[in-house]
This record gives C-alpha cells, sequence and structure tokens, in this order.
C-alpha cells in the first residue's frame, strides 16, 4: 500500500509541475515574493486554473492584474495575452471572489490594451507617470504586469498605479465642446 501512495504521489507531482498553467502561477508567485508585494488570496491560481486548456499550447504570456479596474469600482480585471498563440483573455473577478473568462478576438481601446501596448512599446516610465498627471480624489491602486516566459525561463514584473481613462486615451476631466451653441 505504501509503495502505491509513493507511486500515485509521483504521478501526482509530474501532472502538477508539467502543468502550464501551475508553472505560471508558481512564477507570478515568485516574482511577487521577490518584490514583497504577495498577494493575501488565491487570485493568480485561481485565473490561471481557470484558462488551463488555453494555456497548453504556450510558453509567453503577458499577464496584467488591474484591481479596482477603475477607480469607482470594486472588480478587478486580469488581460492575459498569450504572446506564443497571439490570443487575448479577459478575466472578471467581482468582489465576492467569483471568476469570468471571455476569449477576445478584436483588441479594443479599453483600458487594459493601452497599458498592455505602451508596455510592449517599453513606455515603463510613461505608465508611471500616468498616474501623477492624471492622479483624481479617488485614489490609486498598484496594477501589475507579469511577462512570464517558461522556455527562457524569463520572469519579470512591473508596477505601476491606475490613472483615468476614457475613449481610448488616458483622461484629465476636462471636456471641450467645439460647437457650442
Amino acid at each position: 500500500m505504501n509503495k502505491i501512495s509513493k507511486v500515485l504521489g509521483l504521478v501526482f507531482f509530474v501532472l502538477l509541475t508539467g502543468c502550464h498553467a501551475t508553472n505560471f502561477h508558481r512564477a507570478t508567485l515568485q516574482l511577487d515574493k521577490e518584490k514583497s508585494t504577495v498577494l493575501k488570496n488565491d487570485t493568480h491560481e485561481n485565473v490561471f486554473l481557470l484558462l488551463e486548456d488555453e494555456l497548453e499550447n504556450t510558453n509567453h504570456i503577458i499577464y496584467l492584474y488591474l484591481p479596482n479596474y477603475i477607480a469607482v469600482s470594486k472588480v478587478t480585471v486580469c488581460l492575459l495575452y498569450d504572446v506564443d498563440n497571439n490570443n487575448y483573455y479577459r478575466v472578471f473577478i467581482s468582489p465576492e471572489e467569483e471568476i469570468t473568462t471571455e476569449k477576445i478576438e478584436n483588441v479594443s481601446s479599453k483600458y487594459e490594451f493601452f497599458v498592455l501596448g505602451e508596455y510592449l512599446d517599453k513606455k515603463y516610465d510613461y505608465l508611471q507617470n500616468l498616474n501623477k498627471k492624471y492622479y483624481t480624489s479617488l485614489g490609486s491602486t498598484e496594477n501589475r504586469i507579469y511577462e512570464i516566459d517558461l522556455k527562457r525561463k524569463k520572469y519579470s514584473f512591473f508596477r505601476f498605479f491606475n490613472f483615468p481613462f476614457a475613449n481610448g486615451k488616458p483622461y484629465d476631466g476636462k471636456e471641450v465642446i467645439d460647437d457650442w451653441l
């Protein structure tokens, strides 16, 4: 009986360590630990497990974690970009920890795609300065970007604070009306 337990444990370990979703989760935990910003819940794990089938054939992802998506919302939005297969997945996490996902066919002018584009263009300082430029009394929330490449064993972490966003760009709250009466 003891041999069977050891064999089953070994099989479980191999399955667990070979799963890309689990490896992506481990990488985010390691990056959080190194940056002393460990999340207090299993959010990352749940996101990756929900997308386990979609991540089966990928080794490189960029994962945006955007809590309090906009300053007045309690919803967390994650965008997972599968770099290898050029697929996008949006994940919504309610305050009650209910998680829903959707595959996105068309990149839109939403906040998370703006942030991803600036990140891919390596505009790190720009992203970090947007909160200072467009700060509102509603406060700010730390956003995180994890880039994980399992094949190259390259993991990176980027942190910035959210900023107001409308009509596909950062928003300062001012509106100009050209045709006034």
